[in-house]
């Protein structure tokens, strides 16, 4: 007998009735069954008629509040999406509990008071728990629901039941007899508050979340009743004593994937499982279920268990497979790494270390310089652990710093000459650093800390090339490297001798590196990549090729050196091979190397390919961990990839390091589930500098083990054989080409700029592709932009009606020039050409906001002198440069000079006196100068070496012109203003009009100012550079400077420009946003988070619709023949001529094709460095339209004024080839 019946229409007692009935007409076919005065649609008209009880209001009101935050399903690992599952087909699994174990189980259940329903349910959820990657989930459990409105409604056949959705969340530690507890507490409540049906409450569901919930819920759990009345005996007990033996049964429900029915058999636990097993990869269910027998089991024989919070239902096969995959214990070398160096030396003393394009060093050269700076940091007091900073370009001086450091005693500190000088200080400043090393005058003339010496290597070298014993225990600090920090600040993270010997010996050997081996040093020192290049070879005996540093970023010229050194070991992240490849003809080849190393970012599985293409001999290799597991300590073999593989793998761990997968209560992972990687070994650094918050929350030990782990942040999963695939973040840790930013820094950062209320940074984009978005909530956005471009700073609020704040509006209405008359042709005109020479003085008068220059006593005596007065002989006043009303002239300057930053000038306030063109200092102030400032004008202020006042005496003037008295004061100032920002370029000064100041109280107080006075103008400025004017002055008049002009008057109305401003004094130019969107509020989940994904998801739509709208067509056949080049290559319809490569999404592997083409197809020579020079196209052809010597000349100009941009630590050149 075969029977199908629809579970649909049938609750389980139905199944009952059902059965019974038809063993009564089996047995007995003639005999009628009782008649019902009852029939299913009689019951479902009477349950609508309680919609208005109280008791329905009661469930209604329930399950109201509680979905607001009710938890999804559970986050199973599938391998394919329900949707394409096409014959919804279930496997069964069975068991049962022996009559004994299952009264075990009971005895100790009921000394707890728990009832079976709730416990069998908990188990199931410990189940789900440790298969789930989500913490907090919920189980679809059936309540049968018969309401006992009629004598006859027992016997009806139909579908009484509803369901309650169970709650479990491991986010809190409980122990099992706790968590039963509380499944038995919403038991209760399910039935208490049952008068809504499970259909209502997934409607309800629905609409609170704003999409279908229809089989949201698919993991069942059913308890079958039992013993209650004379219908509830044993279906199986039933059939079998009727029907004949049960050989099949199977229950397949739509929309559920895990169907879990528990029953009670002549004095046992009988349970199965029903799931749909093509959902889900190859023997999870066959593991889940056994980890759900195993459980009951051992809760049977083990009362003690029933108390732990922590149990592990990870499968013994996996345990044995995880625990083979960590076996990696092999013996440490003790050695310390100048002693590794030391030894290498001795072997190979002729053998050249570092190599440059001109010239070579060999080991014992490089051996007797390192030693000569040994001698003098040991002699000015290198203590071990102490912090050197080393901030120089890339060099083998670079090298001969950090091995002298090194053999000293001391650790090495990179640091990064393009990041934000405040960024700079805050890491010597956490760091402790009282010495750095520079390579020239350049670095010597930056603004160090006045509690650093800075040393330029050549004169830091003492006489004595002896060898130094060491000082330091293997434990002890090599260097400290500083990564992006959530919490707006940076972190050290301390990394030992010990650290890095382990993982250099074991690469070294596992590759055979030797003498005669050569690696490229493309990698940044302030990159951890960096330590392997460097230390890998110098223990091996191999040289290290070094690019030189102005040509750092022409994979040309690399390919050049690759090939002249033979070089055989390449190690770097995959944006650095790419752009490589992309540089390199097809018929090239480098033969030599037989070793590429890849990490830091994602692995197009594309990439392996094309890498042979090139190096046909190469092993590829593709390394994985954080900064805070010393460089790489897993890594994963590419020289067999398939194509359609998402990704490449992380590997497996290297020698003494382990890899633990744990889900957020600790418990391990089971293979496919994803959970946190957590390190452990050798490689696991000390923790962050001077950071034990920090520390202690990453560096913990594991919760079963007490092994000392660093919770890396990453997320990953167990493969069947043990290889761990890389998941991405568990937090909003983004990478960008091999660069690891935290958003929360960005985020920090960006709360600081007045008016905004929150901040988020998502990523947007794939692969190489991927940038940086920031979404940016202000209340009235609009209104606040129009404040921050001081469009009403003098005015009421009844003042500002009609004003326009919209800035499209208002650059519109800019650019309308509404100040000029117009006329048509019937009027005569007397044309006044503007002479060449004029234009210099209109290019001369500009606002600066960078100072890029220095600025002495001496320069800004000069410019404030054109405010000084004369006394001419027979003039009873005095005369001055500018007029004012009634000769009183009551308008003051005041100046503020930042401590440091002028040249023998004290900082603080000073009073100018015009009469003897003094500064006479104020006593100090109260407060600080950068807290009187806020929003936009904190960027300037920051920048700038002093602050500019003018302010009006009214009494003064007051007496003379009464109520007008002011309005004379802001015109005279306007006259003063003139004066100063022409004057002020004469001596390479820059300066920028700030305006009035609404925090007058507090200016007046830190000016000591009286009741009568008022700042009616103020200023910020500071040093500039002569090719800072140079770039205004040497271009030519033509289309393209109107369009620079155009979008001069553009930055200036810019809010994102404003912003952007401002985050560079906090963060690197890599962590600055590509676009930033504003909102009136972000949108939120569910929860009440701020909705991230919609926010990525946003992020793409805003920049295609950015880029419609800014289109300029190409205007000369040269402009669009390389539109065309430039659209096939960025994969873009049309180019807008004026809009920035970076804008479109072009990044470093774009820029290296568009060489290449240009050359190939246009004949059109050009570095890659132009390209990040002239990032527009009108500008790019305006260059190479340029006859040779002027564009050598300018070239020599800009090149000048990005080294000075450099030596202060504002080079601003493309970010993203700035990371390594």
């Amino acid at each position: 007998m075969h029977l199908s019946v629809d579970g649909t229409f049938l609750d389980f007692r139905s199944f009952l009735i059902l059965f019974r009935e038809l063993i009564l007409l089996y047995k007995s076919p003639d005999e009628p069954l009782p008649a019902l005065e009852l029939n299913f649609r009689d019951y479902v008209l009477t349950q609508r008629a309680q919609e208005s009880s109280p008791a329905y209001q009661r469930s209604l009101a329930y399950w109201s509040k509680r979905i607001e935050s009710i938890a999804p399903a559970p986050e199973l690992p599938l391998v394919k999406k329900p949707s394409q599952v096409k014959n919804h087909r279930s496997k069964r699994w069975e068991s049962s509990l022996s009559i004994s174990d299952w009264s075990a189980f009971k005895e100790t259940m009921q000394q707890h008071g728990l009832t079976q329903a709730a416990t069998l349910l908990a188990v199931y959820g410990e189940v789900l728990g440790t298969w789930s990657s989500s913490p907090r989930f919920c189980i679809n459990v059936p309540v049968f629901n018969r309401q006992g409105w009629h004598k006859d409604v027992n016997h009806v056949l139909g579908n009484f039941s509803s369901f309650t959705l169970v709650e479990f969340d491991y986010n809190q530690p409980l122990s099992f007899v706790e968590r039963v507890r509380d499944v038995q507490r919403q038991l209760m409540e399910g039935l208490q508050y049952h008068h809504i049906s499970g259909v209502q409450i997934l409607r309800m569901i629905n609409q609170a979340r704003g999409k279908i919930a229809a089989g949201a819920y698919p993991c069942v759990y059913t308890s079958l009743p039992s013993g209650v009345d004379e219908w509830d005996s044993s279906l199986k007990s039933m059939i079998t004593g009727e029907l004949g033996e049960i050989k099949y049964t199977i229950s397949q429900t739509p929309q559920v994937w895990i169907d879990v029915h528990v029953w009670y058999e002549s004095g046992g636990l009988e349970f199965n499982w029903d799931a749909v097993d093509e959902l889900f990869p190859t023997g999870m269910v066959d593991s889940m279920f056994g980890a759900y027998c195993s459980m009951i089991e051992n809760l049977a024989a083990q009362p003690a268990l029933w108390q732990q919070t922590q149990i592990d239902l990870l499968p013994a096969p996996q345990q044995q497979l995880l625990a083979e995959v960590n076996a990696t214990a092999k013996p440490v070398n003790e050695a310390l790494l100048q002693t590794l160096f030391y030894r290498a030396a001795d072997q190979f003393p002729q053998e050249l270390a570092l190599i440059g394009s001109q010239t070579g060093i060999t080991y014992a050269q490089l051996r007797e310089q390192a030693n000569r700076l040994a001698h003098r940091l040991r002699a000015e007091g290198v203590v071990r652990n102490q912090l050197v900073a080393v901030a120089m370009p890339k060099s083998a001086e670079q090298i001969i710093a950090v091995m002298g450091i090194l053999i000293a005693g001391g650790a090495y500190l990179p640091i990064d000459l393009n990041q934000p000088q405040p960024r700079i200080d805050y890491v010597l400043a956490n760091g402790q650093v009282r010495i750095v090393l520079v390579a020239n005058d350049e670095g010597m003339a930056r603004q160090w800390p006045e509690t650093v010496q800075v040393y330029r290597l050549d004169n830091a070298l003492a006489d004595s090339t002896t060898d130094l014993a060491p000082i330091q225990q293997q434990n002890d600090l090599a260097y400290v490297l500083y990564t992006s920090g959530s919490t707006g600040k940076p972190k050290g993270v301390m990394i030992s001798h010990r650290n890095v010997v382990n993982m250099v010996e074991h690469t070294n050997g596992h590759f055979g590196v030797k003498a005669g081996d050569r690696a490229f040093n493309i990698t940044a020192l302030n990159h951890d990549l960096s330590v392997y290049d460097i230390f890998g070879c110098l223990a091996a005996g191999a040289g290290l090729v070094i690019p030189d540093e102005d040509k750092r970023r022409e994979p040309t010229h690399w390919f050049e050196l690759m090939q002249a050194h033979r070089v055989t070991l390449w190690n770097s992240v995959p944006a650095l091979m790419d752009m490589l490849l992309e540089s390199s003809d097809e018929q090239a080849t480098l033969a030599d190397l037989r070793v590429v190393i890849l990490g830091g970012d994602w692995v197009s599985p594309t990439l392996p390919e094309r890498i042979h293409q090139l190096a046909p001999a190469a092993n590829l290799l593709s390394i994985g961990g954080p900064t805070e597991t010393t460089v790489w300590n897993i890594w994963y073999f590419m020289n067999e990839v398939k194509p359609d593989w998402p990704n490449i793998p992380y590997g497996k761990p290297i020698s003494n390091s382990k890899y633990f997968i744990l889900n957020t209560s600790g418990k391990p992972c089971p293979v496919w589930v994803p959970g946190e990687l957590c390190a452990a070994g050798e490689g696991v650094a000390q923790g962050y500098l001077n950071d034990p918050e920090n520390t202690q929350r990453s560096f913990v030990n594991h919760p079963f083990n007490g092994e000392p782990i660093y919770k890396t942040g990453d997320m990953g999963r167990y493969l069947p054989d043990g290889t761990i695939e890389f998941l991405g973040r568990k937090d909003f840790q983004l990478k960008i080409r091999g660069q690891r930013i935290e958003a929360g820094e960005i985020e920090h950062a960006l709360l600081g700029f007045e008016g905004v209320d929150n901040a988020v940074i998502v990523d947007a984009g794939d692969g190489l592709q991927k940038h940086l978005v920031a979404h940016i909530a202000m209340e009235g956005v609009q209104q606040n932009f129009a404040q921050a471009n001081k469009t009403a700073d003098f005015l009421s609020d009844d003042e500002q009606q009609g004003v326009i704040t919209n800035a499209i509006e208002r650059l519109e209405f800019t650019l309308s020039e509404r100040g000029r008359r117009h006329f048509d042709a019937s009027h005569q005109r007397v044309d006044f050409a503007v002479q060449s020479t004029d234009l210099k003085s209109y290019l001369q008068r500009q606002s600066f906001r960078r100072f890029e220059g220095d600025i002495t006593r001496e320069t800004l005596q000069r410019t404030l002198s054109c405010l000084s007065l004369a006394r001419l002989e027979g003039q009873v006043l005095p005369k001055y440069r500018y007029p004012s009303a009634g000769g009183l002239y009551p308008v003051q300057a005041y100046v503020f000079v930042k401590p440091g930053a002028i040249n023998d000038l004290a900082g603080g306030y000073y009073y100018f006196d015009p009469a003897t063109s003094a500064l006479v200092q104020l006593n100090d102030p109260l407060g600080s100068e950068e807290d009187l400032y806020a929003g936009y004008l904190k960027p300037l202020y920051a920048a700038a070496a002093f602050s500019l006042y003018l302010v009006a005496d009214l009494d003064a003037i007051q007496p003379m012109y009464g109520k007008v008295a002011q309005d004379f004061c802001f015109i005279e100032a306007g006259y003063m203003g003139q004066l100063l920002m022409a004057e002020s370029a004469n001596h390479l000064v820059g300066i920028c009009p700030v305006g009035g100041l609404e925090e007058q109280d507090a200016f007046r107080n830190a000016l000591q100012l009286g009741g009568s006075h008022r700042i009616v103008h103020s200023f910020t400025g500071g040093g500039i550079t002569a090719e800072q004017q140079e770039y205004w002055l040497e271009k030519p008049r033509s289309q393209a400077d109107d369009a620079d002009a155009t979008q001069d008057t553009v930055n200036n109305l810019s809010l994102d420009e404003q912003i952007l401003e401002h985050l560079r004094l906090f963060v690197p130019e890599y962590m600055l946003p590509t676009r930033i969107v504003f909102h009136d509020k972000l949108p939120l989940t569910d929860n009440g988070k701020v909705d991230r994904k919609t926010l990525r998801e946003n992020s793409n739509q805003v920049a295609s619709v950015r880029a419609e709208e800014a289109y300029v067509a190409p205007a000369t056949p040269m402009e669009q023949r390389f539109a065309e080049v430039l659209a096939d290559i960025l994969g873009l319809p049309r180019i807008n001529v004026e809009g920035n490569f970076f804008e479109m999404g072009a990044n470093s592997i774009h820029m290296v094709r568009i060489q290449k083409r240009f050359k190939d197809e246009l004949g059109r020579e050009l570095a890659v460095t132009d390209l990040f020079r002239y990032p527009t196209l009108r500008s790019l052809v305006a260059f190479l339209d340029k006859d040779p010597d002027e564009k050598r000349d300018l070239s020599e100009s800009r090149e000048r004024a990005a080294k000075r941009a450099a030596a202060r630590g504002r080079n601003r050149s493309a970010a993203e080839t700035e990371e390594v």
